[in-house]
């Protein structure tokens, strides 16, 4: 578990820095570990959420997303093509 821990922490600090040179690098060592890394429930996709956008999932629309279907890196995928856009990325975790 600590792996996963310090790899979010570091996800944290690139969003906030806006690296996207360094969240590459940053997904190529996420990739080296993805054997430790197992699927997201409710409770960790609550976390990345507020996370990424500074406040709670809202509850309707987590209901409607599975529970164990993404991996935090497909979590990050989807956040990062549509970090502008709350409703999209909700969407799309929603809709696969």
């Amino acid at each position: 578990m600590d792996t996963i821990e310090n790899w979010f922490n570091q996800l944290k600090y690139y969003i906030k820095k806006d690296k996207v040179k360094n969240f590459n690098l940053l997904k190529e060592s996420l990739k080296n570990s993805i054997d430790k890394i197992k699927k997201v429930n409710h409770e960790i996709l609550k976390e990345m959420h507020h996370c990424f956008y500074g406040k709670e999932i809202p509850k309707d629309a987590l209901e409607k997303i599975e529970e164990y279907k993404y991996s935090p890196a497909e979590i990050v995928n989807y956040y990062m093509c549509n970090r502008n856009n709350e409703n999209k990325y909700l969407s799309v975790l929603s809709n696969y």
